[in-house]
């Protein structure tokens, strides 16, 4: 970590090999004339990794320094002490200039210089030939966000596909496509099935754009979004904050972390959160319950072990939004709630995800990872299902009971990544090869909507009147379902470098998948059922070149194919073909200002086969629609201006069409994808005089109309949206007191979030809300 700014920005020639740390800090010594300043017994047995190529003095201590928590503070031009982080001292009226230390609960920076998720290395954005965005934990806290939707606002080409204030699964639709099967959302490199996260347990989000199978399978081709836990710190840092709003939000939040033993070779972080809220949707509350406990454990200098626990219990009333009337959303207030209303209607998900990640440090250049991971879900509910469409008046809706006691998911993921570098010719690698597996059983048992004995009385939707009595429920149930999907994978990667400026990437995957499913309407029938086989196995190229112009200017291409899996039924049970997909992708970056600054125009062209859309003759089943294709334009810019402002942005041109299909939708835009789309916030943090510790923000987000369904038989109004915050920081030498308050919406503007399945299914977007904290840490 560098901790000032005062290094000289003079270019230096280096050409280090792996080695013991100390050795490289002496060459570093005689390459650049800074005299290096530290204790011998702290870095004695620390190694560094290869160096080579032109670099600042700030960027090359950087990366010698990357692979261990230690400090570099430039003490002047001239002269640098390198440290543990243990031993330094948090000095109070000190204004900290140069890049913080990323897991550090006071890093207050929009920007990160690094990402795993686009190579699975940590490699410079600025040398990733790849467009991926970094969502830092001090945004989130800027604009409490609380679920991924709030989060991801700010980064182009990706909305949101789930309705505000639900905690159902998280579903976002990323260069124009859907998560189709689950397979969008990771935790720690690791596939999360059904996923719905709390953001309070995560450090950061990586956005990578575009297909990225090679290195995590049958994932969907729009991009992946990788959630990064929190992980255990080597220096004490205790927090207890609430939050309190609008819509009688309550949420309390904990976080206490440091060495358990003397030596710090064992650390402990946990991670609490309670919530009960209320909705803008009449009879809509939720409840969760977040315990994340986490270790760390260094057994020696070459080997570090992670292992993580979270539980997540959630209770809730089920929400399905409005219906279209005619090409707009219905004209009724969008605190309408059209379900049954009665006292037995629930939603209940538990979750429990345990896991570790262990690497061992071969020497300063190679290294293996293990990482595993158990989710087991629970989910049971009984819901009103609204018809396919409203009556010909144009306002009665038909409902039925979805009553599911057991819905039950385990899924297992792990991986084996060895990393290394070397260097042949004067020509650097860097190479990854890997395997991972991942499985997946699902069991459900309910009552589903198909027998016209389940029905409920209609609804008016200008005039709902919910029943004081429990919802009726049928004795006998009629929906049996089991699957299982399992998949494992080969891999490799070699990021080659050339004249320290022209950096490719080449990459391949063999991919071997199986889905299994069987189904009945009866127990009797359900045990008899005979499981119908999918197997299916394919190679994917990945190929990418960037050439850096200068250190902080980029220019990138890229080439990838993408495997895919297809969720659902056909109808009788059959499996559905895979999805496969191909892009090209051209960009930009440039960083400004030393690094504090970063931005990235990328044009893509993306497309997909064998889409599911409901089988029009048998609705409660899918069927691959055909082929799509998604073109675009984005441009996304995160970091410091100075100092004391802080700006994320971003803007997105998304031109998408189907182009092969069986309803009569070729030519049609994708659902829920606006061609325009745009935001920007920015923060400034008053560090001098009377208001030092006053820190305001204010942000926009605009969303173009968007069609709503494949037909686009109705439309989604586009909007803006206007946000701000206000907060008051108070720090002592050990204390640190935040008050805040945001304000989304301001303007109380009427808007629509998505509707991801259909003219019925409309989730508006949240009225005016007020969200206060108030935070002390220590």
């Amino acid at each position: 970590m560098i901790t000032s700014a005062q290094a000289s920005n003079t270019f230096f020639e280096f050409d280090l090999p792996s080695q013991p740390l100390t050795q490289s800090l002496e060459q570093f010594q005689k390459t650049t004339g800074i005299n290096i300043v530290y204790a011998p017994k702290e870095l004695a047995n620390y190694y560094s990794p290869a160096i080579q190529g032109q670099y600042t003095p700030r960027q090359a201590i950087q990366i010698l320094l990357a692979e261990h928590r230690l400090n570099a503070e430039f003490i002047s031009n001239s002269m640098i002490a390198v440290k543990s982080a243990s031993a330094v001292q948090q000095l109070p009226e000190m204004t900290v200039t140069g890049t913080p230390d990323p897991d550090s609960p006071d890093n207050r920076s929009y920007n990160h210089s690094s990402a795993f998720s686009a190579t699975k290395t940590d490699t410079p954005i600025m040398e990733t030939p790849m467009s991926i965005q970094v969502i830092p934990k001090a945004l989130m806290e800027d604009q409490q966000a609380i679920q991924l939707k709030d989060a991801l606002k700010n980064v182009s080409g990706v909305f949101t596909g789930n309705q505000s204030g639900e905690y159902g699964y998280d579903k976002f639709f990323i260069r124009g496509f859907p998560n189709a099967g689950s397979t969008q959302i990771y935790r720690d490199g690791l596939l999360l099935p059904r996923s719905n996260n709390d953001t309070f347990n995560i450090e950061q989000i990586e956005i990578l754009k575009g297909p990225a199978a090679v290195l995590y399978g049958r994932v969907e081709p729009g991009g992946l979004i990788n959630t990064v836990s929190k992980k255990p710190l080597d220096t004490p840092y205790y927090s207890l904050q609430q939050q309190f709003g609008s819509f009688d939000h309550y949420r309390t939040m904990a976080d206490a972390t440091g060495p358990i033993t003397s030596d710090k070779s064992l650390l402990y972080r946990l991670n609490i959160a309670y919530q009960n809220t209320g909705t803008f949707v009449d009879l809509v509350d939720n409840e969760r319950i977040l315990v994340a406990p986490s270790l760390q454990w260094k057994p020696g200098d070459r080997d570090v072990l992670n292992f993580r626990l979270e539980y997540q219990n959630d209770n809730g009333r089920y929400y399905d939004g409005i219906p279209a009337v005619g090409r707009r959303p219905a004209d009724i207030p969008i605190s309408t709630f059209l379900g049954w209303g009665g006292d037995n209607e629930y939603q209940k998900q538990q979750r429990i995800v345990t896991g570790y990640d262990w690497t061992h440090h071969f020497n300063g250049d190679w290294k293996i990872t293990n990482r595993f991971s158990y989710t087991n879900l629970n989910y049971k509910f009984i819901n009103t299902y609204y018809g396919d469409s409203l009556a010909d008046d144009n306002r009665t809706f038909t409902r039925a009971n979805y009553h599911y006691p057991s819905d039950k998911t385990d899924a297992y993921a792990t991986n084996l990544d060895l990393t290394g570098r070397f260097t042949t010719y004067g020509i650097s690698h860097k190479v990854l090869l890997g395997f991972d597996y991942y499985r997946k059983d699902t069991h459900a048992i309910g009552y589903c909507c198909n027998a016209l004995n389940g029905f409920i009385p209609t609804v008016d939707i200008y005039n709902p009147i919910h029943a004081d009595v429990r919802v009726p429920l049928q004795n006998e149930l009629n929906d049996y379902r089991r699957s299982s999907q399992y998949w494992y994978g080969l891999y490799f990667q070699d990021q080659v470098t050339f004249f320290d400026k022209l950096h490719l990437l080449f990459g391949g995957r063999q991919d071997w998948a199986t889905d299994t499913r069987a189904s009945a309407s009866s127990a009797a029938s359900y045990a008899l059922a005979q499981d119908k086989v999918f197997s299916d196995s394919k190679f994917t190229p990945r190929a990418g070149i960037l050439y850096q112009i200068q250190p902080s200017l980029s220019i990138y291409g890229n080439y990838v194919e993408s495997f895919g899996v297809n969720n659902g039924r056909g109808f009788n049970n059959e499996p559905l073909k895979p999805q496969t997909a191909t892009q090209y992708e051209a960009g930009v970056k440039k960083e400004w200002m030393d690094g504090k600054f970063i931005t990235t125009l990328a044009y893509y062209d993306l497309t997909k086969k064998n889409i599911t859309t409901t089988d029009p003759l048998h609705p409660q089943f899918v069927i691959p629609v055909g082929e799509a294709r998604s073109r675009g334009v984005e441009f996304d810019i995160s970091g410091r201006i100075t100092e004391n402002l802080s700006v994320i942005g971003s803007y997105s041109y998304t031109d998408t069409e189907i182009t092969k299909d069986n309803r009569g939708n070729q030519g049609h835009k994708l659902p829920n994808v606006p061609k325009h789309a745009g935001s920007l916030w920015g923060k400034y943090d008053v560090t001098q005089g009377l208001l030092r510790g006053l820190n305001i923000g204010s942000g926009v987000f605009l969303i173009g109309k968007r069609e709503g369904d494949n037909a686009n038989s109705f439309e989604l109004p586009g909007y803006v949206r206007w946000d701000a915050l206000v907060g008051y920081r108070w720090r002592t030498s050990k204390t640190e007191l935040s008050l805040q308050l945001n304000v989304n919406n301001i303007l109380d503007k009427t808007y629509y979030d998505a509707s991801p399945a259909g003219a019925t299914n409309i989730y508006p977007g949240i009225p005016r809300t007020f969200l206060g904290s108030i935070k002390i840490a220590l």
